[in-house]
């Protein structure tokens, strides 16, 4: 009894330990997520938690937020603020207000150099949501990061790590916003009669005036709409007594471009927000384009007929002005043209506005969409002003949920033939569009001029004239925007090559990357990422051991790609230095310089990679990492779904049920991503092709492999969003245009990095560096580009054009697309963002019209105008040899195939890499894929090559890339002893039929038709059996782990068997002890290698090549730590030939 009474007390105890101590609960708000900013700006910056803040601009209202508390308590509150130690410090003040309170200390009053973690008090709050704001208590730029609630009394936030702020971070709730100044739209009411005043009509589009009334039974005029969809007039149940036509005026409008989105100084509309029956009034963030200016409304009382494609439609204010839209229907056009013209009255700035269609609520939109920030069902809460330069395709538009079996999709579109012709920049957009309405309902509105640019200042007689385009297409979403690609921006395979083919260009990267200029790091065997200090990244590592495969290089393969194979057996993440560095540590933490084996950044499609492009002669990787089965993989730098790394699994492991668990995944991922209602608002920090739209890029892999036409629709889908996102104006010109005025070239990018070394190559710029010139329009035209992300893309406006990007991987994936659906305007994406654009590894970022990144020599001799990232190479020349065999086995219908695998896992770098296994040409399996400098040469910029090798013939795929013949020099080495020179070449067409033939000489010519493939077959002198890495012994153990003392760990051996019939051995030792240690690798045989391996820096590692096949390896470890204490390890065996004991 005493016992049970003393467990009882026990228990008891325990319990109210339990009860008294709860655990502390602590909540971060990023401020860049609070969903009214007010007058508060977002903008980049490297230190910030998410690398964005809110910055105070001095306008009225709190920034607000509504958040979840989890549990009641007394909160300590905390806020992240910014100050400057020699530049006015402690000015910059700004106050948290906590449901409508503020709190007693004000923030950003620290006096410290950067960032700090302020407490500013402390409040009881109860359990439910709560209203976080930010008030610019200083009026002087005030800078928020963060704002930190914890219970937890004794945490100081400026001692947490970065991985803490990550498990701590929440969304605000998204709250219903009102506007009560916002006036409820007019609907108009038409008359019984219904009287016809006009028609335009076409073979697809009827447009019908009618007669109506508003509601004090004055004379309107309202359009109805009817489409041709299937062969059938369909009515829209859409017209036109939903719109508005209205102007907005200022006698001095300003505009700051400082955002993504414009603002508008002074013209802030009132916003509430009600949370739990209180309401919380604050203003707009100058963003709402309704609140630019004085708005006067115009109703349409009028119309006149001009010809049978046109009228005029009179609409008229309620003081008596004047302003008069052309409706015009082309006889080949689904859209009309409207360009509505008033003249002004009195001088300042003017800015039309239409409003189409009508209201949607989210409930009745099956899809909306305005490019970049708006896809799916997303809207934002309020009214913002995307221009017409920030949109790859300005196009504001809605499919709504029908039940009729005809679906109509509506759209506004800016006008391309009224948009600036120079590349897209801040300040020459002409138009502005917004998906909603002044009230916040979805409603397409365009505006233009845009208020407060150069354009909209008007003296008195002037007209202010607008023009967009008005599109109802039956179909969905994607038939609308792909009609608006094709016909009203014309897009069109419009690029052809300038100083280099694809395979020169891929050459060169590969050359790149293996010189001293390609920016490596021998130590940390890695390429070094410019963003941050003695930094490396891998971003493509199948691609550096595909680029020694293809290329036949066993140098390349001992200096890169073996380094690359042991970084990511011991590197925990594709980022990595030796020590986190002080400045921009976004990539690496403690956690990300801890050694790691294997790594756990790269999953199944990566080993898997890995373990083919060496032949699958390492059977000790594939137990390793796949002996457990299925392999987890990391997805925080992507969003690869799980299915696609289980396909990596399935290409190594083949497998029915596997195959069946496949394919329930991916259809529960078209069900969750692809085609769900999204309405999760992305931030314009996040990257376009990761976050806005679905992983797409292997639903083409499934399809090829089960037959189901659900991926491919699925990839259709998903390749849309994609094309969205690259640019479809300006219209490309044949005319030359200046570049480089004035010998200058605005380039709005920082200092970089080059190891611990502020770097960036040609600069300071020397004179002549840069020279003005004459080039072609369309060889420097944006059309086809994508972007990263809205952030760089916009870059806060400065600069002479807008931040698109280079790196285009998607293009691989379009041209698939194109192969398997026909629809050639996936090819003309494809190749409009890769064709012409590079001779050499070109940089990332462009912006703006120049030709310099375009040269072979440019990453030697710069100047960097692109940002010369060292760690997208790899990716980069791996993305254009898939372009280079998608070319050729799309173009053949399939009959040019070679097995590939899948790079991916960082970023939307994703692509097939080949040079695993022989495949074949036109029925002639055992040919390995190759692209070498000898001994085949193709001079010609405008044909591609790639080489083929079987045992009896090398093959020439040769592919015109002009929308014209050529005849195709063609130089052979003739040292080259195993081609039969003199005897005949076989010249094939695209489908394998012999056409010609031609002798084999040291300087042939053969024609290729436009934009056609042409395969020539060049015998050799005898038969010889290919040396294959698929045939090497197998290496059954290769992996041996020893435990060590701290400060070393362990120690991991591995005995790699490479593609060229040679080992390796990689040694790695995972502590990290301090600076001074220094670790030997003795070898007991001083045949394998007489000198000690010596490592004086951490990562402690080693690694020999070559080592032959049969030799056994016997080695121990002398490791002395900081303290001068010293031991040697037992001796480690690794076997030769199979890998085993020799019995």
């Amino acid at each position: 009894m005493k016992f049970i009474k003393l467990s009882l007390l026990i228990v008891f105890l325990c319990n109210a330990v339990i009860f008294a101590a709860p655990k502390p609960n602590t909540i971060i708000v990023n401020a860049e997520d609070f969903q009214c900013h007010a007058n508060w700006w977002q903008t980049s910056d490297s230190r910030a938690l998410g690398r964005q803040m809110l910055q105070a601009r001095g306008g009225e209202g709190d920034a607000l937020a509504a958040v979840d508390i989890k549990s009641a308590g007394t909160y300590q509150l905390w806020t992240r603020a910014k100050d400057y130690v020699n530049n006015q410090p402690k000015t910059r003040r700004f106050l948290l207000v906590v449901d409508d309170v503020t709190v007693d200390i004000e923030s950003g009053q620290h006096g410290q150099e950067g960032w700090k973690w302020e407490h500013v008090g402390q409040r009881e709050l109860d359990a439910g949501t709560h209203v976080l704001g930010l008030r610019d208590s200083a009026k002087f730029y005030g800078r928020c990061d963060a704002v930190l609630l914890t219970t937890d009394t004794k945490l100081d936030p400026n001692t947490m790590k970065l991985a803490a702020f990550k498990r701590d971070l929440v969304t605000p709730l998204q709250m219903k916003l009102t506007y009560p100044d916002a006036q409820q739209q007019t609907v108009l009411q038409i008359s019984k009669q219904g009287k016809t005043l006009a028609t335009l009509q076409n073979k697809q589009t009827r447009l019908t005036f009618v007669q109506g009334q508003d509601q004090q039974g004055q004379l309107l005029v309202v359009r109805k709409t009817a489409v041709q969809v299937n062969g059938q007039w369909v009515e829209s149940p859409v017209d036109s007594s939903a719109e508005s036509v209205f102007v907005l005026y200022r006698p001095d409008a300003k505009v700051e471009l400082g955002s993504f989105y414009p603002s508008w100084p002074g013209q802030s509309p009132v916003i509430q927000m009600q949370v739990d029956g209180k309401l919380y009034t604050t203003r707009g963030n100058n963003q709402n384009p309704f609140a630019a200016g004085q708005r006067t409304d115009f109703l349409p009382r009028a119309i006149e007929s001009v010809n049978p494609q046109t009228v005029h439609v009179i609409y008229q204010s309620s003081q008596g002005k004047e302003l008069v839209a052309r409706w015009e229907l082309a006889a080949d056009e689904s859209e009309a043209v409207v360009t509505f013209k008033l003249t002004a009255e009195q001088s300042g700035n003017f800015s039309i506005g239409f409003t189409a269609f009508t209201p949607w609520h989210r409930d009745a939109i099956a899809f909306n969409q305005l490019s970049p920030m708006v896809q799916f069902v997303r809207r934002d809460p309020y009214p913002v002003m995307t221009t017409s330069s920030c949109s790859p395709l300005p196009m504001a538009m809605v499919e709504p949920v029908s039940d009729a079996q005809s679906q109509l999709t509506y759209a506004l579109i800016a006008d391309p033939d009224h948009l600036s012709n120079n590349w897209p920049a801040a300040r020459n957009a002409r138009l502005g569009l917004s998906l909603l309405n002044r009230q916040s309902d979805v409603q397409p509105t365009v505006f233009g001029p845009i208020l407060g640019f150069d354009d909209s200042s008007f003296e008195v007689g002037q007209h202010v004239v607008m023009t967009c385009r008005v599109l109802v297409q039956g179909g969905d979403w994607k038939a609308a925007q792909q009609y608006a690609m094709r016909e009203i921006f014309e897009v069109s395979d419009y690029r052809k090559p300038v100083a280099a083919s694809l395979s020169q260009a891929y050459l060169n990267m590969v050359d790149l990357m293996g010189s001293k200029q390609g920016g490596w790091s021998e130590k940390l065997m890695s390429f070094y990422n410019i963003e941050s200090p003695a930094t490396v990244t891998h971003a493509s590592p199948l691609g550096i051991v595909e680029a020694a495969l293809l290329t036949e290089n066993q140098t390349f393969y001992k200096e890169r790609a073996l380094p690359t194979i042991a970084y990511t057996l011991s590197r925990p993440s594709a980022h990595f230095a030796a020590t986190v560095p002080e400045d921009m540590h976004v990539y690496v933490n403690e956690k990300r310089i801890t050694l790691t084996v294997p790594s756990a950044f790269y999953g199944a499609a990566y080993w898997q990679g890995l373990h083919d492009l060496l032949g699958r002669r390492n059977a000790w990787l594939d137990e390793m990492i796949f002996g457990k089965g299925i392999v987890s993989y990391a997805n925080s730098y992507s969003t690869i779904p799980v299915w696609s790394e289980l396909l990596a699994n399935y290409r190594l492991h083949p497998d029915a049920k596997l195959l069946e668990r496949i394919k329930t995944e991916a259809d529960q991922f078209l069900k969750d991503e692809v085609y769900a209602r999204r309405t999760d608002l992305q931030q314009i920090r996040h990257f376009y092709n990761i976050s806005f739209y679905p992983y797409w890029w292997d639903l083409q892999d499934l399809y090829d492999l089960t037959g189901e036409k659900r991926y491919l629709d699925a990839a259709i889908e998903g390749a849309n969003f994609t094309m969205a996102g690259q640019w479809a104006h300006p219209k490309p010109q044949q005319q030359s245009r200046t570049i480089h005025k004035g010998n200058t070239f605005s380039h709005a990018m920082p200092m970089w990095w080059l190891g611990d070394k502020r770097f960036r190559l040609g600069f300071p710029i020397a004179d002549g560096a840069i020279v003005q010139k004459q080039v072609p329009g369309w060889q420097v035209n944006s059309s086809g580009l994508g972007f990263e992300q809205p952030t760089t893309l916009y870059a806060t406006g400065k600069g002479d054009g807008l931040g698109m990007i280079l790196m285009s991987a998607w293009a691989p994936n379009l041209l698939r697309l194109y192969g398997n659906t026909g629809n050639d305007l996936y090819r003309s994406y494809a190749r409009n963002s890769i064709i012409g654009r590079f001779g050499n590894y070109p940089g990332y970022y462009v912006r703006g019209e120049t030709d310099l990144y375009q040269s072979p020599d440019f990453p030697y001799d710069g100047p960097d105008v692109t940002s010369l990232y060292y760690h997208h190479v790899p990716p980069h020349a791996a993305f254009t040899m898939d372009y280079l065999v998608t070319q050729a086995n799309v173009r053949s219908a399939g009959k040019i195939h070679f097995p590939w695998s899948r790079q991916q896992g960082y970023v939307w770098f994703t692509n097939r890499v080949y040079g695993q296994a022989p495949g074949r040409v036109f029925g002639q399996d055992g040919v390995s894929l190759a692209l070498t400098r000898k001994p085949i040469s193709i001079a010609s910029p405008n044909v591609d090559y790639l080489l083929g090798k079987s045992s009896d013939a090398t093959y020439v795929i040769l592919m015109n890339q002009l929308h014209e013949a050529l005849d195709v020099p063609v130089s052979v080495d003739v040292t080259a002893k195993q081609l039969a020179f003199g005897k005949a070449v076989e010249v094939l067409d695209h489908t394998g039929k012999v056409v010609s033939q031609t002798v084999l000489n040291a300087e042939m010519t053969v024609a290729v038709p436009a934009m056609g493939l042409v395969v020539l077959k060049l015998p050799h002198a005898t038969s010889t059996p290919m040396n294959l890495a698929t045939a090497l012994p197998l290496l059954k153990r290769g992996h041996q782990v020893i435990q060590l003392a701290k400060p070393w760990k362990e120690a991991h051996a591995f005995r790699i068997r490479g593609p060229f019939g040679q080992d390796s051995l990689y040694v790695v030792l995972m502590g990290h002890p301090a600076d001074g240690a220094q670790a030997k690798l003795i070898f007991d045989d001083k045949s394998a290698n007489p000198t000690p391996m010596t490592s004086s820096s951490f990562p402690h590692e080693f690694l020999l090549y070559p080592v032959a096949m049969d030799q056994d390896l016997k080695f121990h470890l002398q490791l002395q730590d900081a303290n001068k204490k010293t031991i040697t390890t037992q001796s480690m065996m690794m076997y030769g030939g199979d890998g085993l004991a020799k019995q």
